[in-house]
Order: C-alpha cells, then structure tokens, then sequence
C-alpha cells in the first residue's frame, strides 16, 4: 500500500488529453473565427444587380405569362397576382440574400420576407429554400 500513491501519479501522467503545454500557433488557430461564419449585411441600395430580372418557372414559361413569373428590381418585386415594395434587404452572400417587402395584391395589403438565393451561376433563383419555388432567368 506505500507504493499506491506513486501508482496512482504515474497513471495521472499517460492519461490522454492532461497535457496543457501552449504554442503560439495554437493561440492563433484557436482565436480565428470560423470560415464558414459570415454576418448578414444590410444592403441600402436595394436587390444586388446579380437578382434583378425576369425569372419564372421555365424557359418556356418565360414565353407567355405564367403564375410562377416573377420580376425583380432594386426596389420592387412583381409577382403574378401582387407587387411590393422593397423594404430593406439582408445579403449573408453574393448569391444569399433576404428581402423584405411590403405587398399589395387582390385587394390586400401585407408585409412579406423572402430568402432568395441564386444557383447555377446565376441561371436559377430558389425562394424561400424551395418552399416559394424555384425559377429560372428568363432569357
């Protein structure tokens, strides 16, 4: 039983994950935020360029008017039925960006917040991550 507290001390020093020693490396990695973390920005001059356009659900459908057509400018949003008013716009991304808008359409008037990201360098345009739809640029 004398020998046990020495036991006891060796086990303590090859247990994994006890060793404390820091390099500067290790500070510096620690400290850097996250890459794929990235703060939503408010953009003050509307819907980016990139968003802007015609879009509907298909090449053909951009033909004729359909009810998925979909217009999009700086401070506007014409939908098939209903139009809004841009009211501000969140970009997390180039190709990431929420809208929100105040709409009128039918006789009703509502506010409505849209996530809208592009796909496809550019060609696709998915609402709401698929839920509102996904459309095409119109040529």
């Amino acid at each position: 039983m004398k020998y046990f507290p020495f036991v006891l001390l060796g086990l303590a020093a090859c247990t994994p994950g006890v060793e404390t020693v820091s390099t500067a490396s290790s500070d510096v990695a620690s400290q850097a935020p996250a890459a794929s973390v990235m703060t939503p920005v408010a953009t003050g001059d509307g819907i980016p360029d990139a968003f802007t356009g015609r879009w509907d659900a298909s090449t053909a459908a951009c033909a004729s008017t359909s009810d998925m057509k979909l217009v999009i400018k700086p401070k506007e949003l014409e939908f098939y039925e209903s139009s809004g008013s841009v009211q501000s716009v969140t970009m997390a991304s180039p190709t990431d960006i929420t809208a929100v808008a105040a709409m009128s359409g039918e006789g009703e008037q509502w506010q409505r917040t849209l996530r809208m990201e592009l796909g496809d360098s550019g060609k696709t345009l998915t609402i709401d991550g698929g839920v509102g739809g996904v459309r095409v640029r119109c040529p």
